[in-house]
């Protein structure tokens, strides 16, 4: 078990360390309490084989019961508060998961399976909040019961703890080889787990695709493959746990004979009274069940440090790089201050030798309407995505409204734009709570008005509970039209100083199309508007078109210049592409 890592998830745990002290202290005094019984069943024993009267049996009873409150009131105070430690701490740990999923760049996401990420969010912090509420607190309160228990063994029978004392490091060995393996072994079962989610939930999100191509049973059979083998791991795991049980049980029984044995002899040889020896076997119980039960705990612990090294693992990843502040908004020369955007001989590429964005150099003016069009893989959507700054730019610089983009903060910059992408994602809320996302502090009329200016007002009149009807996951209520539609109104709403386009009219029919470009070019003449086109009705009426061709722009001008002087733009024309 690495002592790093430990101490780390303890650090989780400090907010609490009164609670938590506190649940400590019960635990402790649970434990203290539970060992007056062996010492009045010793005095009981004793005072019955020499005659003793009826007021010291009461006595000791009387004893015995405070010391059964005492324990009662102790568990319940244990329970409460290691209850409520449990809960805050998953609760703190989850919301960290949270905030950090959210602060890491879209590169992670490229590459991360968002199942693998629910597993951990799920799976692995439970198992996070076992091992440091139920796991590692409990060893405290045990090693320090261990030490009282040993010392009551040592003053009743010395020569026969030593004896009990044997059994330790036998138990520990075994514990520490089961639970290396166990560790290794939960590690890949973690991973399982996340496969099982990924493959469920892409299952879930192309189920009509799965129906429309009969792939029901090559799915099923994907799934099964990947839940078997997290199966086989899982049962790895429990057999070791199993094994480990084995050992320690056989070691406990192998003792507890000897013990009886020996004790046995002992009484008859007048070494020891009978109370002694009783008094011993239920206090050499009471230390074989916490060695067994730290051997469980230890082995409990290493599955869960798998669990925790993954939760560590996102937790440790670098968010999405944060801009400098600085004052000087707009700051540079003043032919820059009338630039909305300006970007100098950018590269880029997703992976090492593949070129996506090769010397691109443009300017916008603010208030200008611009669209970029070219051949699927010119690398129109990656700009969009640069100038968002969900990546960054190996080489070359981006200047938004005469300020370097790496000087604004990811909420500062997109604070400023809105975005209308061709795949629009609809969150499961009401349809005001999804128009909102563009401007929360928005009011019920603003809500109206935006969706209104989108053409959307009158389906969602339409809809069951008008503005208040939940849409489902990812808007699966809506038509394709209708999602987007909710998507544009929430660019209205949010009234960005600069607009992109990403095939925003894309799923729209051509008559919801007619209304929505009327509303669109409303929107477009008060701000920068950027966006990328295949259909010549969607860039009709920008200002000016830049033409893309691998990771290059060939050229710019107006639709008509273009028809006269660039063949691959035409190109893209007679062939439909843009019409």
């Amino acid at each position: 078990m690495s002592a790093q890592l430990v101490r780390r998830a303890f650090g989780f745990v400090a907010p609490y360390r009164f609670r938590f002290a506190a649940g400590q202290a019960a635990m402790l005094t649970a434990s203290l309490a539970s060992l007056v019984f062996p010492m009045v069943s010793k005095y009981l024993i004793d005072s019955i084989s020499s005659g003793v009267s009826r007021q010291g049996i009461y006595t000791l009873m009387t004893v015995l019961g405070g010391t059964f409150l005492v324990l009662a009131a102790a568990n319940f105070v244990k329970d409460s508060t290691i209850g409520y430690i449990s809960e805050h701490l998953v609760r703190d740990v989850r919301r960290l998961v949270f905030d950090k999923l959210q602060r890491l760049s879209m590169s992670y996401y490229d590459t991360a399976k968002s199942g693998d990420i629910l597993s951990i969010v799920t799976n692995d912090l439970n198992l996070f909040q076992q091992a440091v509420s139920q796991g590692i607190t409990f060893i405290i309160t045990q090693i320090l019961s261990l030490a009282v228990i040993l010392v009551m063994l040592f003053r009743l029978d010395a020569a026969l703890t030593l004896v009990l004392i044997g059994i330790v490091p036998a138990v520990l060995l075994i514990t520490r080889f089961m639970g290396s393996r166990v560790r290794k072994i939960s590690t890949k079962v973690r991973e399982k787990l996340g496969e099982v989610t990924s493959i469920m939930q892409e299952t879930l999100r192309g189920i009509d695709v799965i129906k429309i191509y009969s792939l029901e049973e090559h799915a099923a059979r994907i799934f099964e493959r990947e839940n078997g083998e997290a199966a086989r791991e899982g049962v790895r795991s429990v057999k070791l746990n199993a094994v480990n049980n084995l050992f320690v049980g056989i070691l406990a029984g192998t003792f507890i004979v000897l013990l009886c044995t020996i004790g046995s002899l002992h009484v008859a040889d007048g070494r020891i009274t009978l109370g002694d020896f009783v008094a011993y076997l239920i206090y050499a119980q009471m230390i074989i069940g916490p060695i067994g039960m730290l051997s469980g705990i230890y082995i409990e612990v290493q599955k869960a440090m798998a669990a925790v090294s993954r939760i560590f693992g996102i937790l440790d990843l670098e968010s999405e790089p944060e801009g400098g502040h600085t004052s000087e908004v707009g700051s540079g020369t003043g032919r820059r201050n009338r630039e909305a955007v300006r970007i100098d001989d950018l590269s880029f590429s997703y992976e090492p030798g593949v070129r996506i964005l090769e010397g691109i150099s443009l300017s916008i003016a603010k208030g200008e309407s611009v669209a970029f069009v070219g051949p699927s893989g010119a690398g129109k959507s990656t700009l969009l995505k640069l100038l968002l700054r969900f990546y960054e730019s190996e080489k070359g610089a981006i200047r938004l409204f005469g300020r370097p983009l790496d000087e604004y903060e990811g909420s500062e910059l997109r604070g400023k734009v809105a975005a209308v992408m061709q795949d629009t994602h609809l969150f499961d809320m009401s349809v005001r709570e999804n128009i909102l996302c563009g401007n929360p502090e928005a009011s019920d009329r603003d809500v109206e008005r935006a969706a209104r200016a989108a053409h959307a007002l009158r389906f969602i009149r339409d809809l069951p509970d008008g503005f208040e009807t939940r849409l489902g996951e990812n808007g699966v209520r809506l038509s394709g039209g209708q999602r987007q539609r909710i998507s544009i109104a929430r660019a209205f709403l949010k009234d960005p100083a600069i607009l992109l386009l990403d095939e925003a009219t894309a799923s729209l029919d051509a008559e919801a199309e007619r209304h929505i470009q009327s509303s669109l070019h409303r929107l477009m003449k008060r701000r920068t508007t950027i966006a990328i086109a295949h259909r010549l009705s969607t860039i009709r009426r920008v200002d000016r078109i830049f033409v893309m061709s691998e990771g290059t722009i060939i050229a710019q001008g107006t639709h008509e210049s273009l028809m006269r002087e660039c063949p691959l733009y035409a190109d893209l024309c007679r062939h439909q592409m843009l019409g």
